[in-house]
């Protein structure tokens, strides 16, 4: 067999023990450290194969020892390896911006960040702070990506929102914002 040149044989299906008809061809291609096969398995429908070797000659010619095994049965689709997905804090959130309205309102809206750690989906976490308190704000829990708040008609406020996940809080994004009447 000619280095890199292919060859066919035929794909014999086993019934009772016994050679049965012909289902398909296999290509043979001699490389430099053996030899490869080209099986069209999953048109063929199969999952597990058994072959025969023989032992030739350094030219390839002719047979040394015909016939000399027969391997175990090869599963063909093996189940692939369970992937285990390590998951972590989402990323910020994005895009943080606020609209004014009448009636001391600031609506806060952002974008969904862009890793998610993991997770199909994240809720978020808003809060306010009123600027020079020494309180802060209570943090409200929601799904969505926008949160209207009232506030007091003067002064100045911050706003942060993380999102959250199975596995954590992101880091703070700010928006501060200060109500026109």
């Amino acid at each position: 067999m000619a280095l890199g040149q292919s060859y066919g044989m035929p794909i014999v299906k086993i019934v009772n023990g016994q050679f049965g008809p012909i289902v398909g061809q296999v290509s043979w291609m001699r490389l430099d450290q053996g030899y490869a096969a080209l099986l069209p398995a999953k048109e063929l429908k199969l999952t597990t194969v058994r072959y025969t070797f023989e032992i030739l000659n350094e030219n390839d010619d002719f047979d040394i020892a015909p016939n000399v095994g027969m391997s175990s049965a090869v599963n063909l689709f093996p189940t692939p390896p369970k992937v285990t997905v390590v998951k972590t804090k989402p990323s910020a959130v994005r895009s943080v911006k606020a609209k004014y309205s009448k009636g001391a309102k600031v609506k806060a809206s952002w974008a969904k960040p862009t890793n998610l750690g993991g997770a199909k989906t994240v809720t978020y976490k808003v809060r306010v702070t009123k600027k020079n308190s020494s309180k802060y704000g209570s943090w409200k829990k929601i799904s969505s990506t926008s949160m209207t708040f009232k506030l007091a008609t003067r002064g100045k406020y911050t706003i942060q929102i993380v999102a959250v996940n199975a596995t954590g809080s992101s880091v703070a994004k700010t928006l501060k914002v200060r109500p026109t009447k």
